[in-house]
C-alpha cells in the first residue's frame, strides 16, 4: 500500500519530507512546530510547509506551489532506497545477511536500471523496489539468465500511516516484504544452493522409486508358443 497523502484540488499533500539540515526523510508526526521551516520536497527540493494544527491523522505537508508532480509513491520509493544507501547490510528472505560497501542508485545494467545496485567484495544484488507497479517477467527472466541474484522489495501493500523508524526496520531487518530472484548456477544464499540440491535428491529418489515400483508390479509377458507345420 502506497505512502499516505490527500489528494486535494489544488495540490498533493504528503506525510513524509526531508530535513533540511539532517537531509533525512521525517514523518510528519515527528516534526517539532518550533521547526515547521526546516522541510523540503524528498523529490523536487522545494519548500514544504508543514500543517500542523488539524486533527493527528490529518497533519501533513504540502507545496506552496505546484510545480512538483510528485506521488505518495514516488516519495515511499526514494525513502526505500536512502534508508538502504545509508547503510551497510541487508537481511535476505532466508534471513541471511547480505552487506554490502558499494550503493550505486538506478545504474543501467544490461537494458535495464535497476533501483539498487548492492556490491560487496566479491558479489552483486540487484534490488528492485515495487511499490505501484510489478516487475516485469522479462525483467525477471534477464536477471536469472545473465546469472544476477536480484532482491524484490513489495511494498504493494504497505501500511499506509506508517512510521519511519519502522520502515527501516521492515527494509533492512524484515523477510515478509521480500523475495529473490536467483540467477541461474549462482545463488547469493548458500541456503538456497543447499536447498536446490535436497530436491533433486528427493526427486531423483522418486523417480528410481517408482521405476522400480512399475517393474515389480509388470504382469509377465505371455509367450507365444511356436508350432510347427506337421
Amino acid at each position: 500500500m502506497a505512502l499516505f497523502y490527500y489528494n486535494y484540488i489544488m495540490s498533493a499533500h504528503f506525510v513524509l519530507g526531508r530535513h533540511k539540515f539532517t537531509n533525512g526523510p521525517i514523518h510528519i508526526k515527528s516534526v517539532n512546530p518550533e521547526n515547521k521551516h526546516d522541510f523540503i520536497c524528498l523529490d523536487c527540493g522545494k519548500q514544504l510547509t508543514c500543517v500542523l494544527n488539524v486533527s493527528a491523522d490529518t497533519k501533513h505537508f504540502k507545496h506552496r506551489t505546484l510545480t512538483c508532480n510528485a506521488t505518495s509513491e514516488t516519495l515511499l520509493h526514494i525513502t526505500v532506497k536512502e534508508i538502504i544507501a545509508q547503510n551497510s547490510k541487508i537481511k535476505l528472505p532466508d534471513g541471511l545477511e547480505f552487506e554490502y560497501v558499494e550503493v550505486l542508485l538506478e545504474k543501467k545494467w544490461d537494458k535495464y536500471k535497476p533501483d539498487i545496485t548492492l556490491k560487496s567484495n566479491d558479489k552483486t544484488l540487484f534490488v528492485e523496489v515495487i511499490v505501484s507497479n510489478p516487475i516485469s517477467w522479462d525483467k525477471e527472466l534477464t536477471f536469472s539468465k545473465k546469472m544476477q541474484d536480484c532482491l524484490i522489495i513489495d511494498l504493494s501493500y504497505y501500511l499506509r500511516d506508517f512510521d519511519v523508524e519502522q520502515l527501516k526496520l521492515d527494509v533492512l531487518e524484515g523477510k515478509d516484504l521480500k523475495r529473490m530472484i536467483y540467477g541461474f548456477k549462482k545463488g547469493i544464499s548458500h541456503s538456497k544452493n543447499a536447498n536446490d540440491k535436497t530436491d533433486l535428491l528427493k526427486l531423483l529418489g522418486f523417480g528410481i522409486g517408482g521405476y522400480l515400483l512399475y517393474k515389480y508390479f509388470q504382469p509377465t509377458p505371455i509367450r507365444k508358443r511356436k508350432y510347427r507345420r506337421r
